[in-house]
């Protein structure tokens, strides 16, 4: 898969979108906040009646995963032009149509934006397309930021983070996002065990790209 690092990403399958969107990809739900066995607390003691401990504190606050076929929104922008003042911002616009092949980034955007509100945990339902628009830094990564609803969503569960991967093939794009909380994030007094960092974070993207190989199968 090819990276999306060379221009700069926030807030699902939409009941709310509008007639003239098209129906892009195969959109995984909206994944429940990921824990790790690796970060799991010590067995309790063996004696009789002890309590067993509790679980550990999900790392993320939610995570959103979306799969889009390219060809399918390169379709339906050339079938309804309109669509693209509808579904992006004039930002995300600008940077499409600067590219060779403007339908990619387009479709990258607005699996963005399913992605972001997955993990947020509502989808397009009561949202306007507009509310999350991917931007990118100064590196080139993909920056969602969140405005109108989805920023007093977020807002309303302590989401002070959004984190978003977008990628894709020569058929399909797929953008993943992690909404993370304050108090998920490591404190400075906290002293981290990097091989239990490194095994949470590898079961967590095994999961991803385990969905993300059946939602490609499935477009095969």
């Amino acid at each position: 898969m090819n990276s999306e690092r060379d221009a700069p990403p926030a807030p699902s399958t939409s009941s709310g979108a509008s007639d003239d969107a098209p129906a892009l990809g195969s959109a995984t739900g909206a994944l429940s906040a990921l824990g790790s066995a690796a970060d799991a607390p010590p067995p309790a003691s063996s004696a009789p009646n002890s309590a067993a401990p509790a679980p550990p504190a999900p790392s993320v606050a939610g995570l959103g995963v979306d799969i889009i076929e390219i060809a399918r929104m390169e379709r339906a922008l050339k079938r309804t032009p309109r669509m693209r003042e509808r579904l992006f911002s004039e930002g995300e616009r600008a940077y499409a149509l600067g590219k060779a092949r403007p339908a990619v980034h387009f479709a990258l955007f607005f699996a963005a934006k399913e992605a972001v509100l997955k993990a947020l945990g509502t989808g397009f339902r009561g949202m306007a397309f507009t509310d999350v628009e991917v931007t990118h830094d100064r590196y080139g990564r993909p920056v969602p930021v969140l405005r109108g609803h989805a920023r007093e969503v977020a807002d309303a569960q302590g989401v002070v983070e959004m984190q978003l991967s977008l990628s894709y093939t020569h058929a399909v794009g797929v953008a993943s996002a992690v909404a993370i909380k304050e108090q998920d994030r490591p404190q400075k007094d906290e002293k981290a065990d990097p091989r239990a960092d490194l095994a949470r974070q590898f079961k967590e993207m095994r999961s991803l790209l385990d969905d993300m190989d059946e939602r490609l199968k499935g477009l095969s």
